[in-house]
């Protein structure tokens, strides 16, 4: 599907959603997007070198979210209970490793377990063959016992060769490293791209440079039209089998969008490359819509004229505020834009 074609399908999308709403209004925007009410949730997936040089390491970031979870007063608490189970298969569907995690949340306030900002991060790690595999997630909320999945197929790197090698890219909300150089971080997963924070650190594992050799990195970050917004290069010395890379990016002046992180390693007569695609959006606008004027566009189908015209003619600077400002008035539910954008 065209970039084009992908634009006016989520637009389509979008007027459905409320053109129902507006022939039901006792249905909130939430219920449509979401009928069977399963828990969303978010994950994200990083291959990198095994200890085992005969196999190759998968990382799996799995974000909860509070406001998806089912919490019961206990006391003078709120508890919850959620259940995360990883299978992987082969191509052909043969079973091949599993695990799963039970955690039990605790909070003090009913706000708390409605918060779209607060949430637990839990890793799931395997050390597989270098091949194809099916990966399935499952939430399960044990309170309401529905279930909430993530499918995806991925391919897990040899890094058994010699010659440089990296690891997937890795994007990161924040870093430490501390004085022995061991990097502590918090990977931004998916779902979670938001303008909050104004950079964006990138995290990447070179294999295979000899200590002290010199590296040339450079990196550039492309629209989905291929505009160059970043770019950049520098040097960096090998560290033998591992060596940790990590730089950051401007978030700020991103537009509203999909983007490609493109990174190239070289040193001396040898190269690698690595890319990864991450989402940027406007607070509160999905990624269906490539700027706040064309979802703006949209309310047409259930703003008054007056309102549409208002919304039309405010000043850029105001219409994001404004916008939000529309949809809480129009859909109560203070989780539906965070969900639809979990969707995307």
């Amino acid at each position: 599907m065209s970039v084009i074609q992908s634009r006016k399908h989520g637009i389509h999308i979008a007027i459905f959603l409320v053109l129902s709403f507006l022939s039901n209004p006792s249905l909130s925007l939430q219920e449509l997007a979401s009928v069977d009410d399963a828990p969303l949730f978010d994950v994200e997936f990083f291959n990198k070198a095994s200890t085992d040089l005969h196999l190759s390491h998968l990382d799996l970031y799995i974000k909860v979210f509070y406001n998806e979870l089912q919490f019961v007063k206990s006391g003078d608490k709120f508890k919850a209970q959620f259940e995360i189970s990883v299978s992987v298969f082969d191509t052909t569907g043969k079973f091949v490793d599993s695990d799963k995690i039970k955690q039990e949340l605790v909070v003090d306030s009913f706000q708390n377990t409605k918060s779209p900002n607060e949430f637990s991060l839990r890793t799931v790690s395997f050390d597989l063959p270098p091949k194809d595999y099916e990966i399935t997630v499952d939430l399960q909320d044990m309170e309401t016992q529905k279930i909430g999945r993530h499918k995806r197929s991925v391919s897990l790197r040899s890094y058994a060769t010699k010659g440089i090698l990296t690891s997937d890219i890795l994007f990161l909300d924040f870093y430490s490293r501390d004085k022995q150089g061991k990097v502590t971080f918090e990977p931004r997963v998916s779902g979670t791209k938001d303008r909050a924070s104004k950079l964006l650190y990138i995290y990447i594992e070179l294999y295979n440079v000899p200590e002290n050799d010199s590296v040339l990195v450079e990196y550039n970050v492309s629209g989905q039209d291929n505009q160059i917004f970043q770019s950049d290069k520098y040097w960096i010395r090998g560290r033998g089998r591992i060596t940790q890379n990590i730089f950051k990016i401007s978030s700020e002046n991103l537009p509203h969008g999909r983007y490609t992180t493109k990174v190239d390693f070289t040193a001396g007569a040898v190269s690698a490359t690595v890319e990864s695609a991450f989402n940027m959006y406007i607070d509160g606008v999905p990624l269906s819509f490539t700027t706040l004027d064309e979802a703006i566009e949209v309310l047409k189908y259930i703003a008054s004229e007056e309102e549409f015209k208002e919304l039309k003619n405010i000043p850029q600077e105001k219409k994001h505020e404004a916008f939000i400002k529309f949809w809480k008035k129009n859909d109560p539910s203070p989780e539906t834009l965070e969900n639809e954008l979990r969707k995307e």
